[in-house]
């Protein structure tokens, strides 16, 4: 064995190839065949992060050294974000607590990959009556938009608009009054994504 990449095999969900080391090197404009295949991948949650909360983010490092996580908000420059411990088989959790829209990395040597991306939504408080609601957001943000809807078979209908004020508090009120289910959606911008109250019958 000379350390020489001979074959390489690529797997996916519904097929495999085989090549050889040299056209891979090809493929990759290596310098050579002596190389060695690594693999880092993180997965974000499946759903925004409400502010205040924590996500979990699952990753796998295998083959490739010792790995950090890095984080960005957005126009913001990478930071550590700490230490992922893979197991055996190279697989991790880390709980992250972003307190806005977030990129995350894995850093091993010079290697930067496995982009991925925990969206950050305002924590939406409000009580909401037929035909008006009142509320809060955090972090609170002045002039945030905020919409009161009723659900019309699977859609979301805005029937009143509003904005927050300096301490993120908000009061809509419309006249479309009618029977159903209601919620409050606010789109803050200011590196979150919009979020949306729970819902209530009235």
């Amino acid at each position: 064995r000379t350390g020489r990449v001979h074959e390489a095999t690529g797997v996916s969900a519904t097929d495999a190839k085989t090549v050889s080391g040299t056209d891979l090197r090809k493929l990759l404009d290596l310098r050579s065949t002596w190389f060695t295949v690594g693999w880092l991948a993180l997965a974000p949650p499946t759903a925004p992060l409400v502010y205040g909360g924590a996500a979990s983010l699952a990753g796998l490092a295998r083959g490739i050294g010792p790995v950090a996580l890095e984080s960005r908000v957005p126009g913001g420059l990478w930071q550590p974000a700490g230490t992922p411990v893979p197991s055996a088989t190279g697989a991790f959790t880390t709980i992250v607590r972003p307190q806005l829209t977030t990129e995350y990395r894995l850093a091993a040597g010079t290697i930067r990959a496995a982009l991925a991306k925990v969206p950050v939504a305002p924590r939406v408080d409000a009580t909401i009556a037929s035909g008006s609601a009142s509320g809060k957001i955090a972090p609170p943000i002045v002039g945030a938009a905020v919409q009161l809807q009723r659900q019309d078979g699977v859609t979301w209908t805005t029937i009143g608009t509003a904005a927050t004020d300096l301490t993120g508090a908000f009061a809509v009120q419309s006249t479309d009054v009618a029977p159903g289910t209601y919620r409050v959606r606010v789109a803050p911008g200011h590196g979150l994504v919009p979020g949306v109250s729970a819902t209530a019958v009235g």
